[in-house]
């Protein structure tokens, strides 16, 4: 179990640094054509501080990241379902799910971005490429049983 949490972790961080990240900046720079569907993307690794510590937002999402890694990996160990088919459910769902519910409730923000469409859709394809990325990451690391 603790060889879950600590690749868990890792999994996540890695996953959203290369995965999330490059999701981002490829709709960020070619996704012209896909603005009607998700709106505007903004850049990837994005620096603004945030609060309580001042660190850069992507740290503190890479953070995040993780911990998700971490609930995804010990998931993993208990699911025979397909493990990138998994992650992906898990972070488009779980995730999204998460951050327009009891996420955005603490940061004073309303559920499901009010309702915009746009924003959902980009949430779930990204959150869902974070899970499927950790998932990527955590394969050859053989968690399960």
């Amino acid at each position: 179990m603790l060889k879950a949490v600590k690749l868990g972790f890792i999994a996540g961080v890695l996953a959203f640094l290369v995965f999330h990240q490059g999701t981002v900046h490829l709709l960020h720079y070619l996704g012209d054509g896909l603005r009607p569907w998700i709106g505007h993307v903004p850049a990837p690794f994005p620096m603004g501080r945030v609060a309580p510590l001042g660190v850069p937002q992507f740290v503190s999402l890479a953070f995040w990241s993780g911990v998700w890694g971490i609930v995804l990996a010990l998931l993993l160990r208990l699911t025979r379902l397909p493990d990138l088919l998994t992650g992906f459910l898990f972070g488009a769902a779980v995730i999204t799910g998460s951050v327009f519910t009891w996420i955005a409730t603490l940061k004073g923000l309303p559920h499901f971005a009010g309702g915009n469409q746009q924003i959902i859709l980009r949430a779930v394809l990204l959150n869902g490429v974070l899970g499927w990325g950790t998932a990527v990451w955590l394969r050859p690391m053989s968690l399960r049983g």
